[in-house]
């Protein structure tokens, strides 16, 4: 099925871009990769736009594709990234330094390919996930979304006041996020439960998302999400 007629609505929706590269924007897809090149950040800028830059989140299992879809935001359409957790990674990486004695190591725990692997620097030997789902939790339900995605989006606004941001993960902070004007995105994949035992995953099961992808290929992602971006620009600056 062609969503032709769909791109027209929308791009009367849209209203008009100033493009860098002065190509028609009647021009709708790129013939190679079937990517719509007038939303690529790299060629466009929005003339005249007063609207409130967009604000995505976004929610689901593990292993669904959060990252996938919030790197292609921050790195094809200049959306600035944030998770909740932004600044309980970069304390939890100081306390790994600090217990270990080696920055390197701690990057590798809270970052890298350790985060899940038993580690004999911590009680139990458990996995650095461990104390960073404890953590997190702390951050998130004791000390509240005041002192976590809060304040971090007000961080970027600073750095970046007109640019859209998307939230890479969404869990305790939904309620506050919506009332922020967000828009919540659930990602599924069919035929999958995610690992077990995860705590947050009760929690983003309950979030009430205002749009559900779902996909069995990154590549099938990746589309929906460009298709879902082009419609919710429609949608803002209509309104």
């Amino acid at each position: 099925m062609t969503h032709e007629p769909q791109l027209a609505a929308l791009g009367a929706a849209i209203g008009k871009y100033e493009r860098l590269s002065h190509e028609p924007v009647e021009r709708l897809r790129e013939p190679s990769a079937g990517r719509f090149s007038y939303l690529n950040s790299a060629e466009m800028v929005v003339a005249n736009d007063n609207h409130r830059p967009l604000l995505l989140g976004i929610t689901g299992k593990r292993n669904v594709g959060k990252s996938t879809v919030a790197t292609l935001l921050e790195e094809r359409y200049g959306f600035a990234r944030a998770h909740a957790f932004d600044g309980g990674k970069e304390a939890a990486l100081y306390y790994f330094a600090h217990v270990t004695g080696d920055i390197i190591l701690a990057e590798r725990m809270v970052y890298g390919e350790l985060k899940d692997v038993p580690s004999s620097h911590l009680p139990g030997n458990v996995a650095p996930r461990f104390f960073l789902e404890k953590f997190g939790h702390f951050m998130g339900v004791t000390m509240g979304v005041e002192w976590t995605l809060a304040m971090e989006i007000a961080r970027i606004r600073r750095e970046s006041p007109r640019a859209p941001i998307v939230v890479e993960s969404l869990v305790y902070e939904a309620p506050w996020f919506k009332a922020q004007g967000g828009v919540v995105l659930r990602l599924e994949r069919p035929d999958f439960e995610g690992p077990e035992g995860i705590e947050s995953d009760s929690v983003q099961a309950l979030v009430e998302a205002d749009h559900t992808i779902i996909a069995a290929t990154v590549q099938d992602l990746e589309r929906e999400t460009e298709w879902l971006l082009y419609g919710l620009e429609a949608i803002r600056r209509a309104a």
